[in-house]
């Protein structure tokens, strides 16, 4: 499934499928997580904890795999996705409390440049024409598919 896989290369139209896909997950994991609230329960709690975070993971892991594929469209390395998915959570998280209040405005900003930059080069950006070191073009017909 190529939602799980680093290898080849995805246009821009799967990669904004997945983004669809990853949005309507996390909707109803939140919708999930409020109708566990409301529950007095233990299993409830513990079903939160422990089921949250196996989503984060998956989903993590999965929205790199899916922008490392579409890197390799554009002929860039999947390592951008250091800056593009870590760095900007990273910054904001380092927003939260640990540093002055106009730190955490410059670091926030950061972030929100960051992702930006990541949605535009990911999302807006048309890959490599024809083939390149990482397959073949997903938007040539002719070409088989790769790693998809």
């Amino acid at each position: 499934m190529f939602l799980f896989s680093t290898a080849g290369r995805i246009p821009r139209a799967r990669y904004w499928l997945a983004l669809l896909f990853y949005a309507v997950i996390i909707f109803a994991g939140f919708a999930c997580a409020l109708l566990l609230l409301t529950s007095s329960s233990d299993i409830a709690s513990v079903l939160l904890y422990v089921g949250g975070g196996l989503l984060f993971l998956l989903l993590y892991f999965s929205v790199n795999a899916v922008a490392i594929k579409r890197l390799h469209d554009r002929d860039k390395s999947g390592w951008w996705t250091v800056a593009f998915v870590a760095l900007p959570g990273l910054l904001y998280g380092a927003s939260n409390g640990l540093v002055t209040p106009d730190s955490s405005r410059v670091l926030r900003i950061a972030a929100l440049l960051l992702l930006l930059w990541g949605l535009v080069e990911l999302g807006g950006i048309r890959g490599t024409k024809g083939p390149n070191r990482f397959g073949d073009d997903p938007l040539d017909p002719s070409a088989e598919p790769t790693g998809s």
